[in-house]
């Protein structure tokens, strides 16, 4: 059809299958045969996920609504409102299935999305929610806020574990070590590390400015924190030896950019 970009995309669990959203479809193919296996349309989707099981697709639309397609068919036979205030923040565990949605109102939302079952609703901030990671094993929720406030919940009992406290200034990204001990959290000029045990600050990353503007991530197996965005190379940090400073990628940065690990933390792709 017309030529379009993919602005987010997602693999099957089994990683056999790829969807990915363009402005007016939801595509996919058979990542085996290489075959063009799904297109229908959607209505205004910015996020999609896999169901645990691979048999659905969770289309989040820009107004709140959850669509649920057949990943098979990729037809849609139904959807529920995710939340009613909805500001574009999602996260989501592919280990249960949970569901994470943000509003302009500070509430946070936690669906089960193969039961289409709200879990927990719960006012995280007093303004707007800004960021929502899970942790690894999905039983913690940490979530910013416009005012620069982030907190780590215990999102089931809709209870504050920790207050990571960054002087009230704005949240950009936040990644969750893969050991679920250590979090990671990027303003426009520092990368904060805490404890989550304790919730308590371990040491600071300087990045200069904007430096974690496009991403933040850890690799898989814990050894290494990457950082990039409007800084002129991204930066790679040991995120288990003090979090010294390892390297710069050089001309990888000023612009859209990204960044993966193989599953094997062996490979960092970039682009």
């Amino acid at each position: 059809g017309t030529p379009s970009t993919i602005f987010n995309y997602a693999f099957s669990p089994d990683g056999t299958r790829m969807v990915g959203l363009n402005n007016t479809n939801v595509v996919g193919w058979d990542l085996i045969t290489g075959q063009f296996a799904i297109n229908n349309t959607h209505r205004s989707a910015i996020r999609l996920f896999y169901s645990v099981d691979k048999t659905e697709l969770y289309v989040v639309e820009r107004d709140g609504t959850v669509a649920i397609y057949s990943a098979e068919t990729s037809v849609s036979d139904s959807s529920f409102m995710g939340h009613e205030r909805f500001n574009s923040i999602v996260a989501y565990d592919p280990i249960n299935g949970w569901l994470a949605l943000g509003g302009i109102d500070g509430v946070v939302q936690v669906w089960d999305t193969l039961t289409r079952t709200a879990l927990s609703v719960f006012t995280a901030h007093q303004g707007e929610v800004t960021q929502l990671v899970f942790s690894p094993d999905g039983t913690r929720l940490v979530s910013s806020g416009i005012d620069g406030t982030n907190y780590l919940w215990n999102w089931q009992s809709r209870e504050i574990i920790h207050v990571l406290n960054n002087e009230n200034v704005p949240t950009i990204r936040i990644a969750y070590h893969p050991s679920g001990e250590t979090i990671a959290i990027a303003t426009n000029e520092v990368i904060t590390m805490w404890d989550v045990a304790s919730g308590e600050f371990i040491h600071g990353l300087p990045t200069g400015v904007g430096g974690s503007d496009s991403l933040l991530l850890f690799s898989p197996n814990g050894k290494f924190l990457v950082n990039g965005g409007n800084i002129p190379d991204m930066m790679v940090w040991d995120a288990e030896s003090d979090n010294h400073f390892v390297a710069y990628l050089p001309e990888m940065g000023q612009g859209r950019i990204a960044a993966t690990f193989s599953p094997d933390s062996e490979i960092l792709l970039t682009s």
